[in-house]
């Protein structure tokens, strides 16, 4: 998952406006920019310097995580502890080289709480019918993979009768009374093979709902074989 850093224009003087770090409860590696001023202008920062930032939470408890340096910006990703108190977290990025060793001004990470507290029974939210829901998708996805194999074999025995008879010699070895036959075996073949190929279309539907809620995952039938399309491509869905 990709997305844009959140970029902050920072003094390196302390003082002034107090900006504002938008982040949600448990957050975890959102990424966060913080382009560096020395009054009005660009700060010149040494590429050797090293960047902390540091801030204490509402419940008392602190944290101080490195960031990187690129030119005047400082990127930094959130961690699970730097959001893990909802409220105002005031925080501040700790320039060090050498002996000399500077705060920026201050500036605000403000947590949003999260929208599931990670106390939270689950037995009483909707997840359980999620769960319900792929689990159904994934027995009739199974069902569907088994119709379509029983479907393709089919398809390939009526492809030998039809061969068969349009050789001259019958299933039992005798010739045959009536060639017809060749062309009703060559019509049912492709009826089965038809059918087999829609069921595997069906399954890939199925797939993409599995997909939606839960990621990639393999399908294997009751047996415990491996799901596979005509190809011999795994079902699997994105996880």
């Amino acid at each position: 998952m990709s997305i844009l850093a959140q970029n902050t224009k920072l003094n390196v003087t302390p003082g002034g406006i107090i900006p504002i770090v938008h982040v949600t409860q448990y957050d975890v590696n959102r990424e966060l920019t913080f382009t560096l001023y020395d009054g009005n202008g660009a700060a010149s920062i040494p590429s050797d310097t090293q960047i902390l930032i540091e801030g204490t939470k509402p419940d008392g408890h602190g944290f101080q995580y490195l960031g990187s340096l690129s030119g005047n910006v400082v990127t930094v990703n959130t961690t699970m502890q730097m959001c893990a108190c909802q409220g105002t977290t005031e925080c501040k990025l700790k320039l060090s080289r050498g002996t000399q060793v500077i705060g920026t001004a201050l500036f605000i990470l403000e947590v949003e709480k999260a929208g599931l507290q990670d106390n939270t029974d689950i037995s009483d939210t909707d997840i359980p019918l999620i769960v319900a829901l792929a689990t159904e998708q994934m027995v009739r996805a199974e069902a569907a993979a088994d119709t379509a194999v029983d479907s393709k074999d089919i398809a390939v025995e009526f492809a030998e009768k039809a061969r068969r008879w349009a050789i001259g010699v019958t299933d039992d070895g005798s010739t045959p009374s009536d060639v017809n036959n060749s062309k009703y075996y060559s019509q049912q073949s492709e009826y089965y093979y038809a059918e087999s190929v829609e069921t595997l279309n069906s399954v890939r539907n199925i797939v993409s709902i599995i997909e939606a809620l839960f990621g990639r995952i393999g399908l294997i039938t009751r047996a415990g074989a491996n799901i596979v399309t005509k190809s011999g491509d795994a079902l699997t869905v994105k996880y």
